[in-house]
């Protein structure tokens, strides 16, 4: 997906990056250099996952951690 799908996606599900953020106790620039594929984090990738109801690797194909 590419990461403008999964923003539309997340807010689709009423979910924000920020929310995810406080979840993990991490920024919310971490939460979209993920979405964006400049950074990798397993744990954030399952959680974007779970909400959007679709495996990591159909989410980041190529970048999954």
């Amino acid at each position: 997906m590419r990461p403008n799908e999964i923003l539309a996606a997340l807010m689709l599900k009423e979910r924000r990056s920020a929310e995810i953020a406080r979840k993990f106790n991490v920024s919310k620039t971490m939460i979209n250099r993920v979405i964006y594929g400049h950074s990798t984090s397993r744990r954030i990738q399952e959680e974007i996952a779970d909400i959007l109801e679709k495996p990591v690797s159909e989410i980041w194909p190529e970048r999954a951690a």
